[in-house]
């Protein structure tokens, strides 16, 4: 299950974004996504949420996931971590890893999918990706399997 939805979500984000240069995007033009991005949260039991962001600033992704309270917004979530950042792998390394972790976790994926935002990232989010992006490999927090397995709680 989690393929297909890995697939449904990296379908719809290639759609918004153009980023098969199927025709003009919405967005600017194709592989450029402008500040745009897509996210969508998955609630877990214990009433926090792991959000997934999918942001595109050229025709590399980056995939960035965060635990916060359900219900945060996007710009008053912290403690992002990169799980991709690649022109092809960001499907595999980011978005399927991250919902075969919600799958394994058994958060409901299609709630997730119910509350699926594409529009302009808010520059408090967009300045932690890029920091993110510019930190060195050594010290940058890359999402992990413990990560995203951990619900949110701090060990």
């Amino acid at each position: 299950m989690s393929s297909l939805v890995s697939k449904l979500i990296c379908g719809l984000f290639d759609d918004n974004f153009n980023l098969r240069d199927a025709g003009p995007s919405p967005y600017g033009k194709p592989g450029q996504g402008h500040g745009k991005a897509m996210w969508m949260g998955f609630r877990h039991e214990n009433g926090k949420a792991l959000t997934m962001a999918l942001y595109a600033p050229s025709n590399y992704v980056g995939v960035y996931v965060a635990w916060a309270d359900a219900f945060t917004k996007i710009e008053d979530i912290s403690g992002w971590r990169m799980a991709s950042y690649h022109d092809s792998c960001w499907r595999t390394d980011g978005v399927e890893r991250v919902i075969g972790a919600v799958e394994e976790m058994d958060i409901t994926i299609f709630d997730g999918m119910r509350n699926i935002h594409v529009q302009k990232l808010p520059e408090s989010v967009l300045a932690q990706f890029m920091a993110l992006r510019r930190q060195d490999s050594s010290e940058r927090k890359y999402v992990t399997r413990e990560f995203l397995l951990s619900a949110g709680i701090e060990k």
